[in-house]
């Protein structure tokens, strides 16, 4: 696996992964090329490719004083259970840190057993449940939604016991 920052070239797979990953609550096209044409500082896409050069899977952080949101994180289907989503998430802690982020929030599908086992693992806690935060599809009929989780780590550094 190789990361990346994303580049605009990068547009078409990443508004791809959005609308295969997450459905209906995806990112527009416009949504995800306003995030790689951000120039702050504050914002990052990491791109994680395959051993193809081809576009596995991407994360996106945000930094605002002390806190690091992580808003994406997708993996193509194809290419999970490779360590991918752990190496985008660890990659993007670090990152944070050298930001000066000293705590990491993000919210997760409650029912996305997949993912919210990487995140525990990592060592975020549930802090909180968004009711009905994500649609979930349902035809002509007004969408389902399901729970998000709310969840946080301490990211500050702390010197070795």
């Amino acid at each position: 696996m190789r990361l990346r920052p994303a580049v605009l070239d990068d547009l078409e797979r990443l508004a791809d992964l959005e609308r295969t990953c997450f459905g209906l609550d995806a990112w527009s096209r416009e949504s995800v090329r306003r995030e790689l044409e951000d120039g702050t500082g504050d914002r990052l896409v990491l791109v994680a490719e395959a051993a193809d050069r081809s576009v596995a899977g991407y994360a996106v952080l945000w930094v605002s004083g002390s806190v690091a949101d992580l808003p994406r994180l997708a993996v193509d289907q194809r290419h999970r259970r490779r360590g991918l989503g752990r190496g985008l998430l660890e990659a993007l802690i670090a990152r944070a840190r050298r930001q000066g982020c000293t705590e990491m929030l993000l919210e997760v599908r409650a029912g996305n057993r997949a993912a919210v086992d990487l995140y525990r693992t990592a060592g975020f806690e549930v802090i909180a449940t968004r009711r009905g935060y994500y649609r979930t599809g349902g035809g002509s009929a007004a969408p389902a939604a399901t729970d998000a989780l709310v969840l946080r780590k301490d990211i500050s550094e702390r010197p070795p016991a």
